[in-house]
């Protein structure tokens, strides 16, 4: 039997359609829905308690200042990239640099800013 959900809580989270077979794929696929909502509010009240304002170029010139919501915060931690590199018989992870909006994000939220390179150990064959 084919179950079909349809959930809206507030304007932000939204349980698309879903056709799971078991009662625990459908509690697991809700309670994950309700998890990213429960970030995105965190997030939210935190960037609102701070009063992060973007940051950007053509803020100064072309457009209004504005605060950080969640979407811009969701793309500024998209842009923070790591790079697989392998020199001789080590592998390493090198990040870019991050952007100054997402500097502000992990500075709002408390969180660790990732190092610039990490190594990576081999699995050893034993």
């Amino acid at each position: 039997m084919i179950v079909e959900i349809v959930i809206y809580f507030k304007n932000n989270l939204k349980a698309r359609p879903v056709f799971h077979w078991t009662d625990n794929r459908i509690i697991g696929h809700l309670v994950v829905c309700f998890l990213s909502y429960f970030c995105e509010a965190i997030i939210t009240r935190e960037l609102r308690k701070h009063q992060e304002m973007l940051t950007s170029k053509s803020i100064e010139k072309i457009i209004k200042p504005r605060s950080l919501t969640f979407l811009m915060v969701l793309k500024e931690l998209n842009s923070v990239i790591v790079i697989p590199v392998k020199v001789r018989a080590k592998r390493f992870l090198v990040r870019a640099d991050i952007k100054e909006n997402a500097l502000k994000v992990f500075k709002t939220l408390n969180m660790k800013i990732p190092s610039n390179i990490i190594e990576i150990e081999e699995k050893s064959d034993k």
